[in-house]
């Protein structure tokens, strides 16, 4: 079965939120609290951890949830829980843990757990069907994230509000977010490829209307799912790929073949 491109850029989210544990960036500061461009934190090894092992993990932080009594760490298991929950498009159940989490959080200080609570809430709410509730969530993310100077989490937030703004049909608004976070990926050393995005921008094009622009990002996304093995969501950019020669005629590629034929015409 071919992935959506929801499905599969959700997945992407989680691949390169989980891909920050190796990442090493000098701090920056916020007001008084000082945070890293790419934290490397427990939470983020869980994240690894749970894209590797769903079953697992998930069971392992359901047992520490009965057992641990601690705000702040419940607060994290519930976030966890959450993440867990709609990748396995478990969205119920994510959205009362996300819930639950939240609901802790407003006893807990640690502005960098609220606002990854907040981006999963945006994520859960674009799930069931909400995605113009998500906006807000995000917008608040992208605002603090920006700010704080945790890069990670604001292109994280960008690639998220972009993904929120098609599901809307608001195509313009997509592609300003996504190229935003395209660019700040290729700048900033984060974890987070921009081949990643380079995918989610080539959909917005699609669903614009502009194949010839969506072009060049749907290959370097396939050309990058190609290195990395991942043979399950290729077919996808096959398939945009095929289309947008469709659309477009792709006469850059058919020039060069009938190039000799046209000097040989001329010369005759």
């Amino acid at each position: 079965m071919i992935p959506t491109p929801t499905r599969c850029a959700l997945m992407l989210l989680l691949c390169a939120l989980a891909s920050t544990a190796w990442a090493q960036q000098e701090p920056v500061s916020a007001g008084t609290e000082v945070f890293s461009s790419a934290p490397n934190d427990r939470i983020i090894r869980q994240i690894k951890q749970l894209h590797k092992e769903p079953a697992r993990v998930m069971a392992d932080l359901q047992s520490r949830l009965q057992s641990e009594r601690e705000g702040a760490s419940r607060a994290e298991i519930y976030y966890l829980l959450a993440l867990g929950n709609t990748r396995l498009n478990q969205i119920d159940e994510a959205a009362g843990a996300i819930t639950q989490g939240l609901r802790l959080m407003e006893m807990v200080d640690n502005e960098l757990l609220l606002h990854r609570m907040l981006l999963s809430k945006a994520q859960i709410l674009d799930k069931q069907g909400k995605a113009e509730e998500g906006l807000p969530y995000v917008n608040a993310v992208m605002q603090w994230a920006e700010n704080a100077g945790v890069t990670q989490l604001y292109i994280g937030g960008l690639m998220t509000g972009g993904l929120l703004e098609m599901r809307l049909h608001y195509y313009d608004r997509a592609l300003e977010k996504l190229l935003k976070a395209y660019q700040q990926a290729s700048d900033h050393h984060t974890q987070i490829n921009p081949s990643h995005i380079a995918g989610l921008i080539a959909d917005a094009y699609q669903k614009r209307g502009d194949y010839a622009q969506s072009i060049p990002f749907v290959e370097e996304a396939l050309a990058f799912h190609r290195k990395r093995g991942n043979k399950l969501i290729q077919p996808r950019f096959l398939l945009e790929l095929a289309t947008a020669y469709k659309k477009t005629a792709n006469e850059a590629r058919i020039q060069p073949r009938s190039a000799p034929l046209a000097k040989l015409s001329c010369s005759s």
